[in-house]
Protein backbone atom coordinates (compact mmCIF):
# COMPACT_ATOMS: atom_id res chain seq x y z
CA UNK A 1 0.00 0.00 0.00
CA UNK A 2 1.33 3.28 -0.95
CA UNK A 3 0.08 6.84 -1.16
CA UNK A 4 1.85 7.70 -3.64
CA UNK A 5 2.70 6.50 -7.46
CA UNK A 6 6.23 6.63 -6.08
CA UNK A 7 7.18 3.92 -4.11
CA UNK A 8 10.62 3.85 -2.31
CA UNK A 9 10.09 1.97 0.74
CA UNK A 10 9.49 -1.67 -0.73
CA UNK A 11 12.73 -2.87 -1.97
CA UNK A 12 15.96 -1.17 -0.64
CA UNK A 13 17.93 0.92 -3.63
CA UNK A 14 14.87 0.45 -5.51
CA UNK A 15 12.13 2.95 -6.60
CA UNK A 16 8.91 1.57 -7.87
CA UNK A 17 6.87 4.14 -10.84
CA UNK A 18 3.24 3.15 -10.79
CA UNK A 19 2.14 3.70 -14.57
CA UNK A 20 -1.30 2.54 -14.63
CA UNK A 21 -3.90 0.10 -13.35
CA UNK A 22 -4.76 -3.46 -14.82
CA UNK A 23 -7.67 -4.11 -16.22
CA UNK A 24 -7.20 -6.98 -14.86
CA UNK A 25 -5.89 -9.17 -11.33
CA UNK A 26 -3.12 -10.90 -12.74
CA UNK A 27 0.79 -10.96 -10.98
CA UNK A 28 3.93 -8.82 -12.11
CA UNK A 29 7.26 -10.28 -12.73
CA UNK A 30 9.98 -7.56 -11.39
CA UNK A 31 13.53 -7.98 -12.71
CA UNK A 32 15.87 -6.20 -10.65
CA UNK A 33 19.76 -5.81 -11.29
CA UNK A 34 22.84 -3.70 -11.68
CA UNK A 35 22.46 -0.24 -13.16
CA UNK A 36 25.94 -0.19 -15.45
CA UNK A 37 25.66 2.90 -16.95
CA UNK A 38 25.28 4.29 -13.47
CA UNK A 39 28.25 2.34 -12.21
CA UNK A 40 30.53 2.90 -15.38
CA UNK A 41 29.47 6.95 -15.38
CA UNK A 42 30.10 7.25 -11.20
CA UNK A 43 33.47 5.32 -11.79
CA UNK A 44 34.44 7.21 -15.13
CA UNK A 45 33.61 10.66 -13.08
CA UNK A 46 36.11 9.32 -10.22
CA UNK A 47 38.78 8.72 -13.31
CA UNK A 48 38.37 12.05 -14.72
CA UNK A 49 38.27 14.24 -11.44
CA UNK A 50 41.92 11.87 -10.49
CA UNK A 51 43.37 12.79 -13.37
CA UNK A 52 42.56 16.36 -12.92
CA UNK A 53 44.54 16.07 -9.76
CA UNK A 54 47.12 15.04 -11.45
CA UNK A 55 47.19 17.56 -13.72
CA UNK A 56 47.39 20.42 -10.97
CA UNK A 57 50.30 18.60 -9.04
CA UNK A 58 52.36 18.24 -12.66
CA UNK A 59 51.39 22.14 -12.91
CA UNK A 60 52.68 23.06 -9.26
CA UNK A 61 55.91 21.04 -9.61
CA UNK A 62 56.94 21.23 -12.88
CA UNK A 63 60.64 22.47 -14.49
CA UNK A 64 61.59 24.45 -17.82
CA UNK A 65 65.86 24.22 -17.46
CA UNK A 66 67.24 27.31 -19.16
CA UNK A 67 69.56 27.15 -22.74
CA UNK A 68 72.96 27.72 -22.72
CA UNK A 69 73.41 31.46 -23.50
CA UNK A 70 69.68 31.76 -24.05
CA UNK A 71 66.71 32.07 -21.50
CA UNK A 72 66.44 30.90 -18.12
CA UNK A 73 64.99 27.89 -16.80
CA UNK A 74 61.85 28.21 -14.67
CA UNK A 75 60.57 26.42 -11.59
CA UNK A 76 56.90 26.06 -10.68
CA UNK A 77 55.97 27.12 -6.77
CA UNK A 78 56.53 23.24 -5.79
CA UNK A 79 59.09 22.09 -7.96
CA UNK A 80 61.43 21.15 -5.40
CA UNK A 81 58.89 20.18 -2.64
CA UNK A 82 59.49 16.38 -2.66
CA UNK A 83 56.30 15.54 -1.02
CA UNK A 84 54.23 17.36 -3.97
CA UNK A 85 56.52 15.53 -6.84
CA UNK A 86 55.34 12.25 -5.89
CA UNK A 87 51.89 12.73 -4.26
CA UNK A 88 50.36 11.70 -7.56
CA UNK A 89 52.18 8.46 -7.91
CA UNK A 90 51.55 7.50 -4.38
CA UNK A 91 47.93 8.38 -4.42
CA UNK A 92 47.73 6.39 -7.79
CA UNK A 93 49.40 3.49 -6.27
CA UNK A 94 46.71 3.08 -3.90
CA UNK A 95 44.04 3.26 -5.81
CA UNK A 96 45.29 0.27 -8.34
CA UNK A 97 45.90 -2.07 -5.03
CA UNK A 98 44.74 -5.74 -4.81
CA UNK A 99 42.63 -5.90 -1.59
CA UNK A 100 41.76 -9.80 -0.89
CA UNK A 101 41.18 -12.59 -3.26
CA UNK A 102 39.20 -13.40 -6.39
CA UNK A 103 39.37 -12.65 -9.80
CA UNK A 104 37.32 -8.95 -8.83
CA UNK A 105 40.37 -7.68 -6.33
CA UNK A 106 41.23 -4.65 -7.82
CA UNK A 107 39.87 -1.82 -9.54
CA UNK A 108 42.19 -2.67 -12.14
CA UNK A 109 39.96 -5.76 -12.40
CA UNK A 110 37.47 -3.14 -13.04
CA UNK A 111 38.70 -1.67 -15.74
CA UNK A 112 40.30 0.91 -14.12
CA UNK A 113 44.61 1.19 -15.83
CA UNK A 114 47.19 3.39 -16.38
CA UNK A 115 46.70 2.08 -20.17
CA UNK A 116 47.46 -0.23 -22.60
CA UNK A 117 50.97 -2.52 -21.68
CA UNK A 118 53.43 -0.73 -24.67
CA UNK A 119 52.10 2.55 -24.82
CA UNK A 120 53.97 5.64 -25.96
CA UNK A 121 56.02 7.25 -22.68
CA UNK A 122 54.19 9.62 -20.97
CA UNK A 123 50.88 8.14 -21.88
CA UNK A 124 50.10 6.08 -19.16
CA UNK A 125 50.76 8.75 -16.29
CA UNK A 126 47.00 9.13 -16.06
CA UNK A 127 44.29 6.90 -15.19
CA UNK A 128 41.87 5.24 -17.75
CA UNK A 129 38.47 3.32 -17.67
CA UNK A 130 37.68 0.24 -19.91
CA UNK A 131 33.95 -0.09 -19.93
CA UNK A 132 34.01 -3.68 -21.49
CA UNK A 133 36.46 -4.77 -18.80
CA UNK A 134 33.68 -3.27 -16.13
CA UNK A 135 30.57 -4.55 -17.61
CA UNK A 136 32.41 -8.30 -17.59
CA UNK A 137 33.49 -7.42 -14.04
CA UNK A 138 29.71 -6.86 -12.92
CA UNK A 139 28.60 -9.57 -14.76
CA UNK A 140 31.13 -12.40 -13.28
CA UNK A 141 31.11 -11.06 -9.42
CA UNK A 142 28.71 -8.17 -9.27
CA UNK A 143 29.24 -8.42 -4.90
CA UNK A 144 33.08 -8.49 -5.25
CA UNK A 145 32.87 -5.03 -7.46
CA UNK A 146 30.58 -3.64 -4.58
CA UNK A 147 32.57 -4.23 -2.56
CA UNK A 148 35.50 -2.51 -4.46
CA UNK A 149 33.84 0.13 -4.86
CA UNK A 150 32.96 0.60 -1.75
CA UNK A 151 34.73 2.38 0.80
CA UNK A 152 34.86 0.89 3.79
CA UNK A 153 35.77 -2.55 2.29
CA UNK A 154 37.94 -1.30 -1.61
CA UNK A 155 41.03 0.84 -2.03
CA UNK A 156 38.54 3.67 -2.27
CA UNK A 157 38.72 3.73 1.56
CA UNK A 158 42.35 3.47 1.97
CA UNK A 159 42.56 6.54 -0.75
CA UNK A 160 40.35 8.53 1.51
CA UNK A 161 43.00 8.03 4.28
CA UNK A 162 45.86 8.93 2.50
CA UNK A 163 44.30 12.34 1.01
CA UNK A 164 43.52 13.36 4.56
CA UNK A 165 46.81 12.66 5.26
CA UNK A 166 47.71 15.20 2.60
CA UNK A 167 44.75 17.88 3.20
CA UNK A 168 42.74 17.90 6.69
CA UNK A 169 41.66 21.19 8.44
CA UNK A 170 41.05 19.06 11.61
CA UNK A 171 44.73 18.06 11.22
CA UNK A 172 47.20 19.98 11.89
CA UNK A 173 49.84 17.79 11.03
CA UNK A 174 48.52 17.23 7.20
CA UNK A 175 51.07 18.08 4.44
CA UNK A 176 49.03 20.94 3.32
CA UNK A 177 47.93 22.25 6.57
CA UNK A 178 51.46 22.05 8.34
CA UNK A 179 53.02 23.76 5.26
CA UNK A 180 50.80 26.41 5.01
CA UNK A 181 51.62 27.34 8.74
CA UNK A 182 55.29 27.33 7.88
CA UNK A 183 55.16 29.21 5.08
CA UNK A 184 52.94 31.62 7.11
CA UNK A 185 55.21 32.18 9.35
CA UNK A 186 58.38 32.94 6.91
CA UNK A 187 56.50 35.12 5.56
CA UNK A 188 55.89 36.95 8.79
CA UNK A 189 59.76 36.73 9.55
CA UNK A 190 60.55 38.06 6.42
CA UNK A 191 58.66 41.09 7.37
CA UNK A 192 59.55 41.82 10.36
CA UNK A 193 62.96 41.06 8.85
CA UNK A 194 62.25 43.60 5.98
CA UNK A 195 60.67 45.95 8.49
CA UNK A 196 63.66 45.76 10.52
CA UNK A 197 66.08 46.32 7.53
CA UNK A 198 64.13 49.28 6.46
CA UNK A 199 64.02 51.35 9.89
CA UNK A 200 68.08 50.97 9.84
CA UNK A 201 68.57 51.97 6.34
CA UNK A 202 66.08 55.03 7.75
CA UNK A 203 67.97 55.33 10.40
CA UNK A 204 71.25 55.35 8.32
CA UNK A 205 69.76 57.96 5.74
CA UNK A 206 69.07 60.40 8.60
CA UNK A 207 72.51 60.03 10.44
CA UNK A 208 74.16 60.56 6.45
CA UNK A 209 72.06 63.62 5.80
CA UNK A 210 72.79 64.70 9.62
CA UNK A 211 76.11 64.81 8.90
CA UNK A 212 75.77 66.45 5.70
CA UNK A 213 73.78 69.61 6.92
CA UNK A 214 76.45 69.55 9.73
CA UNK A 215 79.76 70.13 7.11
CA UNK A 216 78.15 72.66 5.05
CA UNK A 217 76.70 74.65 8.21
CA UNK A 218 80.83 73.94 9.41
CA UNK A 219 81.78 74.66 6.53
CA UNK A 220 79.71 78.05 5.63
CA UNK A 221 81.24 78.61 9.36
CA UNK A 222 84.82 78.71 7.98
CA UNK A 223 84.12 80.37 5.08
CA UNK A 224 82.59 83.30 6.94
CA UNK A 225 85.34 82.95 9.79
CA UNK A 226 88.24 82.90 6.86
CA UNK A 227 86.60 85.92 5.12
CA UNK A 228 86.74 88.04 8.35
CA UNK A 229 90.29 87.51 9.41
CA UNK A 230 91.46 88.54 5.83
CA UNK A 231 89.33 91.48 6.14
CA UNK A 232 91.06 92.33 9.68
CA UNK A 233 95.00 91.55 8.31
CA UNK A 234 93.93 93.17 5.05
CA UNK A 235 94.43 89.52 3.05
CA UNK A 236 92.97 88.28 0.01
CA UNK A 237 91.71 84.57 -0.84
CA UNK A 238 91.82 83.39 -3.71
CA UNK A 239 89.53 80.77 -3.24
CA UNK A 240 86.12 80.86 -1.06
CA UNK A 241 86.54 77.43 -0.46
CA UNK A 242 90.03 77.04 0.70
CA UNK A 243 90.47 79.48 3.98
CA UNK A 244 94.58 78.99 3.16
CA UNK A 245 94.75 79.11 -0.29
CA UNK A 246 94.87 83.13 -0.19
CA UNK A 247 97.79 83.28 1.81
CA UNK A 248 100.65 83.25 -0.84
CA UNK A 249 98.93 86.19 -2.09
CA UNK A 250 99.92 88.77 0.82
CA UNK A 251 100.49 92.34 -0.23
CA UNK A 252 101.54 94.63 1.90
CA UNK A 253 100.40 98.58 2.42
CA UNK A 254 102.12 100.02 5.25
CA UNK A 255 105.42 100.67 6.98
Amino acid sequence: TSGSDTVTNVIDGVVLNLTGQSPIVKTETLTVGIDQTAVQNSLQQFVSSFNSLGDMLDSLTSKTPGTKGGTAGTASPLAADPTAMTMFLDLRNTVLQAVGSGNVNSLGTLGVSTGAVGAAVGTTTRLHLDATKLDAALNSDATAASNLLNSSTGPLGTLLTRLQGYEDPSNSQAYVQSNTVSITDQIAALKTREATQQEMITNYTAMIEAQFTAMETALAMLQSQSAQISAQLGLTTTSSSNPTAGLGNVTTTGG
